[in-house]
């Protein structure tokens, strides 16, 4: 009996013994993950300060880049400055026109600028005229205030007038409405000529120029004539353009700003070959975010962009002084928006493709006075007139 208690005794011992054991190795494992994965994270952020330090150390590169290049286009741009103004004096002191192609492009923005400005002296002028007559019109349609009899009801008189009020304001704002749309229409048709005369003049001037100079030396020649493809000037990475660049194509047109895989991403300036310059976002080779765009014609608008159309809040003002301010969708004036014309009338209220439909307000200014008036608008047309 005594062997068997000992025994007993014996066998408890060792299993006490076996699960501190296991006790133990479950506690070294523990700390052995433990320390495992405080290297894996000090191994991490490590990694990750390299990284930084590596991408701060590629922004100070670049931005001593973007540092050097612009000191070397000041320094082009004063060289260049100093070059055709030499050449002015030369050409004004000789009064001939053998001078360098550096300088018929600019004499010819000269005359362009100075055209632009006759024709917009000519376009204030019809306007002030047009607005003079259209005030004489308003003040002959505005009939006088008629003796009423006594023996007609207050209450019928007000309601009569006011009827005959509404009928004279409706057809005021459609005489307006009209003659508004009758004269951008003709601006639009006149400017679109004037265009295309002055493209087809500076084509002959161009082919002139390049039968004068294919004679000359080849150096030369190779310099004034360009590829068909466009060129390129700029930051590269796997022969893609990525960083700043210069693009420039054979229609004239020009590109300044950010690329990325290739394709125009950021922020950048953009000189159509209409004439037109458009500064602000880029995405993916497309005009998308905010920017502002200048055409020709003296237009301008700043806003929203996506995909090369006006979308969002925005203002557009007109070359002529009529300004919007509003919402646009697809290039067109869609939403809530005030629409302020030159002549200080005013519509607040709602768009849908390009013209008044919905409620809105229609402010005017006459002999001093301001008569306001809401309503129900359809398709540019005042229909119904709300108190």
């Amino acid at each position: 009996m005594k062997e068997g208690i000992k025994e007993k005794k014996q066998l408890e011992k060792l299993k006490k013994q076996k699960e501190k054991e296991i006790i133990q190795q479950q506690k070294e494992t523990r700390q052995k993950q433990l320390l495992q994965k405080a290297q894996l994270q000090q191994g991490k952020k490590q990694f990750l300060q390299s990284q930084i330090e590596k991408k701060l150390d590629i922004l100070q590169e670049k931005q001593l880049f973007k540092q050097e290049r612009e000191k070397k286009l000041q320094k082009l741009q004063e060289e260049q400055k100093q070059k055709r103004e030499k050449i002015k004096n030369r050409i004004y002191n000789e009064n001939s026109i053998n001078s360098p192609i550096v300088f018929i492009p600019l004499s010819r923005k000269e005359v362009y600028e100075q055209k632009q400005k006759q024709i917009n002296i000519l376009y204030k002028d019809q306007l002030a005229q047009k607005e003079q007559r259209i005030k004489k019109q308003i003040e002959k349609m505005i009939p006088k205030k008629k003796k009423v009899e006594v023996e007609e009801d207050p209450v019928q008189r007000k309601l009569r007038e006011k009827a005959e009020r509404d009928k004279q304001f409706q057809q005021e704002i459609k005489q307006q409405m009209k003659q508004k749309k009758n004269f951008e229409k003709k601006k639009l048709q006149e400017e679109k000529q004037y265009y295309e005369q002055q493209k087809v003049k500076n084509q002959n001037e161009n082919e002139g120029e390049d039968e004068k100079y294919q004679f000359e030396n080849q150096s030369e020649r190779q310099k004034i004539i360009q590829k068909k493809e466009s060129k390129y000037q700029g930051e590269r990475y796997n022969d893609l353009k990525h960083g700043y660049g210069v693009e420039k194509w054979e229609d004239g047109s020009k590109y300044e700003g950010d690329y990325e895989n290739d394709k125009k991403n950021g922020s950048g300036k953009y000189f159509g070959p209409d004439g037109s310059v458009y500064q602000g976002n880029f995405l993916n080779d497309d005009i998308s975010g905010k920017g502002t765009k200048i055409w020709a014609n003296g237009d301008k608008y700043t806003g929203q962009w996506a995909k090369n159309k006006m979308e969002g809040l925005g203002q557009y003002i007109y070359a002529n002084g009529n300004k919007y301010t509003g919402t646009f969708i697809a290039n067109k004036k869609n939403g809530k928006g005030t629409f302020e014309w030159s002549d200080g009338s005013k519509y607040k209220g709602e768009y849908e493709d390009d013209q008044q439909h919905g409620k809105g307000v229609y402010i005017q200014i006459v002999n001093g006075t301001t008569i306001q008036k809401k309503g129900l608008w359809e398709k540019g047309e005042l229909k119904h007139v709300l108190e």
